[in-house]
């Protein structure tokens, strides 16, 4: 397989660069997608929950970006993933520090590790 690629790269790079702008705009769409999702359900534990919806807004507009101009995104293709990949990281920095004031507010619980003991059932009490 690794092979049939290569050789389709040499034959005509053309056509794999637009088949890796449209790769690209599907994986943009998708993680945008989720992100906003993540978004809407995060809404009742965190705090302003709009930053990681604003990320997957502009994963989405990225993606839109390619799939519409996949010519021009191929000109420029180091540009715009430049530019989504500082925006994206200002964006998921802002929500790092947004969990992690929540993990350490009042309102919430800290982190417990979880321990599973083998052969008993999480519920019924240790024989004797």
């Amino acid at each position: 397989m690794g092979i049939a690629a290569g050789v389709l790269t040499f034959l005509s790079p053309v056509y794999t660069a637009i088949i890796l702008i449209y790769m690209i705009a599907v994986w943009a769409v998708v993680t945008g997608l989720v992100a906003i999702v993540s978004a809407i359900r995060l809404r009742a534990e965190i705090k302003n929950e709009g930053l990681l919806a604003l990320s997957g807004v502009v994963s989405v507009t990225l993606g839109i970006v390619l799939f519409v101009w996949p010519e021009a995104a191929a000109l420029s293709l180091v540009w715009l993933l430049g530019a989504y990949a500082i925006t994206f990281g200002l964006l998921q920095i802002g929500l790092g520090l947004q969990l992690w004031h929540w993990q350490n507010s009042a309102n919430s619980m800290p982190l417990q590790p979880v321990t599973v003991e083998v052969g008993r059932h999480p519920r019924r009490p240790a024989e004797k």
